[in-house]
């Protein structure tokens, strides 16, 4: 049987978290072959205290608990940062959806900016512009296009 351990890929993906390293302490403290069972290991089942496999799920009970509640406090920081209502259950493959109509919608804009920023080089065009807008709203009076 292979040794109790925890994959480095699992140490390296997460680096310093504080439930990894407690997890990779329970991992590594498993008696030699005692630790994740294949299906096909019933042996090493059968031999594990009762006492031994109580702790072993307490500790899970308590690390699953703990990511469900980081799980819960990434979800509503993303939630809040990007105004999704937190009580709405959003697939993922919705957020993308919507993530790539919201970079549609930002190109027009930056587009329809540039088209603003060309017609602002020629200062004439600003001030005849200008002019016609202070004339317009001469006319008007102070409640002019106010429907109520």
């Amino acid at each position: 049987m292979r040794p109790c351990s925890l994959p480095q890929r699992w140490l390296a993906r997460r680096g310093n978290s504080r439930r990894l390293r407690r997890f990779a302490d329970v991992i590594e403290n498993l008696p030699h072959g005692a630790g994740i069972v294949d299906e096909g290991d019933q042996t090493t089942v059968n031999n594990i205290s009762e006492d031994r496999l109580k702790h072993y799920n307490k500790i899970l009970k308590e690390q699953l608990a703990e990511l469900e509640q980081e799980i819960l406090h990434v979800e509503s920081g993303f939630m809040a940062q990007f105004g999704i209502n937190p009580f709405e259950r959003v697939p993922p493959g919705t957020i993308m959806r919507d993530l790539a109509t919201e970079i549609v919608g930002v190109q027009h804009t930056i587009r329809d900016l540039k088209k603003d920023v060309t017609a602002f080089e020629d200062i004439k065009k600003v001030k005849a512009w200008l002019k016609k807008v202070q004339r317009e709203a001469a006319k008007m009076d102070d409640y002019g296009d106010c429907p109520f």
